[in-house]
């Protein structure tokens, strides 16, 4: 199983039953995740397609699951 950059934060936000207006927070909070190096290991660059593979899914849920429970990631 992959999922695509686009289907990560959607597949995440109904984890976590965010929808509607939460979901443009939600979507910060992903990308403060990705500049911290979460799910680690992918660098793509720019432009370039990124499929996260179940590995990268779990380490991402489990960072959101532990920012949701109040923690920071730094």
């Amino acid at each position: 199983m992959q999922l695509t950059y686009a289907e990560l934060p959607e597949a995440l936000a109904k984890l976590n039953g965010i929808a509607g207006d939460a979901g443009g927070a939600f979507r910060a909070q992903l990308r403060k995740l990705r500049a911290e190096g979460i799910p680690s290991g992918l660098h793509p660059g720019k432009g370039r397609r990124v499929d996260y593979t179940v590995p990268f899914v779990i380490e991402a849920t489990v960072a959101i699951e532990i920012m949701q429970s109040g923690w920071s990631p730094s």
